[in-house]
């Protein structure tokens, strides 16, 4: 007979009986792996179906301030081809900027095959490979911790953007850039809030619960938006209302635009895009999300106040 000493540790099999119930214990914890990602992610979902098939992701997930969908693929014991072949497609399916295999031990051929990926990929996808122990403890639970063995931003040249968009965020320039936007009187009928936060979006209440007008930077493709958001399940009726609309909405609006149904996330977003980053931003930065702000609301108030009242 085995038994296990305080600090001991034990397989992922003694502490969960089935693959689904660590994956149920990993949705509780998806703060502690992104602090170890130096990620903020919020959990979407669990055992998401994707499409109509019998495909199920193990565990859905938001980098909130990236803006970028996040699959994870749990697994037993050691790596094997079978989850990262899941991965791969769960990720290709969601269209996924990180997807992250957590495992009890990753093989060598593995640990090559996640870093080939991520130096042969593009700059707008990272795979991660972490490492999950759990110890005996004198409480009823297990201690438990993240060891990332793969991690792209700490070895590859190309993904040298998230170094420098922490410095950004840690010296507070996301902050002062939306405070001085606030302050443009174009958008003084935006909001009568002047508070502001420092992280890579600044978004404006419509006047229709669950709808907002947003601007973001998107480090990772260095690209700026201004978008209509809707954020509500119960709201995505009117997406698909002002989808009938879409030309005549763009021809108001002067321009194409970015209709994104966000099925992971159960939120919908119409967006315009421009080249742009925090650390090149100019006042034709801050005056293109102004500009494209205005517009947005001049089209879709109208409708809005039809469909969403």
């Amino acid at each position: 007979m085995y038994y296990t000493r305080l600090n001991d540790e034990v397989p992922i099999g003694e502490v969960f009986d089935y693959e689904a119930d660590f994956t149920n214990w990993q949705s509780t914890n998806m703060k502690r792996l992104g602090r170890v990602l130096g990620m903020k992610l919020k959990l979407v979902g669990v055992e998401e179906r994707l499409g109509s098939g019998p495909k199920r992701v193990d565990i859905m997930a938001d980098e909130y301030d990236l803006d970028i969908p996040v699959v994870v693929e749990n697994q037993f014991g050691k790596s094997d081809d079978r989850h990262l072949g899941q991965l791969l497609s769960y990720a290709a399916l969601t269209n996924a900027g990180v997807a992250i295999w957590i495992s009890e031990e990753f093989s060598w051929d593995h640990l090559q095959a996640i870093q080939w990926i991520n130096e042969n990929s593009f700059e707008s996808f990272q795979l991660f490979g972490v490492k999950v122990f759990f110890r005996q403890s004198s409480l009823p639970e297990y201690k438990s911790r993240f060891e990332v063995e793969d991690h792209p931003f700490h070895r590859s040249s190309k993904r040298k953007f998230v170094s420098w968009d922490n410095d950004c965020l840690d010296s507070g320039m996301y902050r002062n850039f939306w405070q001085s936007l606030i302050q443009d009187q174009r958008i003084s009928n935006f909001t009568a809030s002047k508070r502001t936060f420092n992280r890579r979006y600044h978004f404006f209440p419509s006047g229709f619960g669950g709808i907002r007008y947003v601007v973001r930077f998107k480090p990772i493709t260095e690209t700026v938006s201004a978008s209509l958001a809707i954020a509500r399940p119960e709201r995505n009726e009117v997406f698909d209302q002002l989808e009938y609309d879409q030309e005549d909405i763009e021809h108001t609006f002067g321009d194409g635009l970015n209709w994104e149904n966000l099925e992971y996330r159960n939120s919908r977003r119409i967006c315009v895009e421009v080249a742009g980053s925090i650390v090149d931003s100019t006042d034709k930065t801050k005056l293109w999300m102004i500009d494209n702000l205005v517009r947005l609301k001049e089209v879709f108030d109208p409708y809005l106040d039809e469909l969403a009242r």
